[in-house]
């Protein structure tokens, strides 16, 4: 069992590592968000039980869809999840949010983790910066690239003891027209 988990942690820095050198252009297609939340959660829900993670998934009805890469932003949020995991070693809760607007996807990832510090906090996406022992320092730095190859952006906050929350906003595949209230149209 220690060698087979030793093996896997090797195989994912090593993936990760060659990911950094050599990103793959994204292949762009409308995919449901919702269903590739799902699929990574699935992915990952032995290490989440393991660990003693209650996850709690909250997506809007209507989330429309966006043009993505199915297997980058896969990537992506496991890295962001595995973050959240490592993150709560005593186990904890981690929310996640998905929902929509006629611009882009919002997807949020909070923990109930051990927070970053704030002068970690600047670091965070840098190549090989860790504060982890076992960590590549990868991760994070993978995860805003294929973001940023997507169009979107962003957000991190995080208060120490009380855990973290990483927010990615993906442009819409399709735009949708929103209708103004009548109190919009007049200001």
């Amino acid at each position: 069992d220690v060698s087979r988990s030793e093996m896997t942690r090797l195989d994912m820095i090593v993936s990760q590592f060659l990911k950094a050198v050599r990103p793959a252009k994204p292949k762009f297609a409308l995919q449901k968000i919702d269903g590739i939340l799902k699929e990574t959660l699935a992915l990952l829900k032995q290490e989440i039980i393991n660990r003693d993670i209650k996850v709690e998934v909250e997506c809007q009805d209507t989330l429309p869809r966006a043009k993505v890469d199915k297997g980058q932003i896969k990537q992506a949020f496991v890295n962001l999840i595995r973050n959240a995991v490592q993150a709560m070693p005593d186990g904890g809760k981690m929310r996640i949010s998905a929902s929509g607007s006629d611009q882009f996807v919002r997807i949020s990832f909070r923990d109930s983790g051990v927070g970053i510090e704030p002068e970690h906090l600047a670091r965070i996406f840098e190549p090989y910066y860790s504060t982890k022992p076992e960590g590549s320092g990868l991760g994070l730095m993978i995860v805003q690239r294929i973001v940023q190859e997507h169009g979107g952006r962003m957000e991190v906050g995080s208060k120490r003891g009380e855990g973290t929350m990483f927010t990615i906003y993906l442009p819409l595949g399709e735009r949708r027209i929103r209708l103004l209230t009548r109190g919009e149209r007049e200001a």
